[in-house]
């Protein structure tokens, strides 16, 4: 069986997300411990070179770190759109396909193969799906409410997509968009993709 015929079971997502989080929280803590060492040793009083220079070595390390975990992550992502775009003849294009990005998941349209990719974690859970199995879908989002002098504020944040599956085994994929008013463009854009709507072609002439 092929990489991309088995679908992400929920042990999965949960595992690759709990991967995740403990990735951002080891970069959090490793950035606010270079940020607290290189601001004592270079303004706290001390003097010697080689402390400033020790100083420099850990920013610079930490910037270091920073760019080869994303050029890892974007490396990844793009071996996977070329594995799939091989196994299904499928053009998904990182920044060129019909489709939407929020942090780490990516939602990818080909009208013409009449497929969706749903990609998280920089390619660590994959589905490929027709558009005939797509039944429905949902926005989801959390509503934060704060108390402002005498009134209550409602503020509306981290939007998703929920689409329903004809799959028993993976019967939904909820990715993640960046705002109510994306959130609402998107969903007539799906609407007009699933009924076969085809950008125009470009004219090159």
């Amino acid at each position: 069986m092929s990489l991309f015929m088995k679908r992400p079971t929920p042990y999965d997502i949960s595992t690759s997300a709990a991967s995740h989080t403990l990735a951002s929280l080891f970069g959090t803590v490793y950035f606010l411990v270079c940020v607290v060492t290189a601001f004592v040793l270079l303004v706290g009083g001390m003097e010697k070179w080689t402390e400033k220079l020790v100083a420099i070595l850990i920013i610079g390390g930490f910037i270091v770190w920073i760019r080869y975990i994303s050029k890892q992550g974007k490396t990844r992502a793009l071996s996977v759109l070329a594995s799939v775009n091989q196994e299904y003849g499928t053009k998904f294009e990182s920044g060129k396909s019909i489709g939407f990005a929020r942090e780490e998941d990516y939602t990818l349209f080909d009208p013409d193969a009449r497929k969706i990719l749903f990609m998280k974690y920089n390619g660590h859970c994959v589905w490929v799906v027709d558009f005939a199995e797509i039944s429905n879908w949902d926005i989801l989002w959390n509503e934060q409410v704060k108390l402002q002098g005498d009134t209550f504020k409602v503020k509306d944040n981290n939007y998703r997509f929920r689409f329903y599956l004809n799959d028993l085994e993976s019967p939904s994929v909820t990715m993640k968009i960046g705002s109510g008013t994306a959130a609402k463009e998107w969903s007539h854009r799906i609407n007009l993709l699933l009924a076969g709507k085809k950008l125009p072609e470009k004219n090159n002439t």
